[in-house]
């Protein structure tokens, strides 16, 4: 490896924060379904897209990220799970305080 080379690589906590900054970007909503984990430069995408075009298109900005040694995609195209979640309001949980 070349000085030059090692000057430029991007720690663990880098690489996530670059990678969920793109993926918000890029895929909006989607984004939220996605988990990403980085260990010595190795990224694993898991969780579930809408369509196969948002599935693709993470591992596309995965792939181009500066830094990836390599990368594990472990995301599945699920339309019917991201279309209940559009149908559901979010819920709200309650604390209880005690008297």
């Amino acid at each position: 490896m070349m000085l030059n080379e090692i000057q430029s690589m991007k720690t663990d906590g880098e690489l996530k924060s670059n990678l969920l900054t793109q993926l918000n970007t890029k895929l909006g909503r989607s984004a939220g379904n996605i988990r990403v984990s980085v260990l010595n430069g190795i990224v694993t995408l898991s969780g579930y897209t809408p369509s196969d075009k948002d599935r693709w298109a993470a591992a596309d900005i995965v792939m181009h990220l500066q830094g990836v040694l390599a990368f594990v995609d472990c995301v599945i195209t699920n339309p019917l799970a991201a279309q209940r979640a559009e149908a559901q309001p979010p819920r709200m949980t309650a604390l209880r305080t005690s008297t």
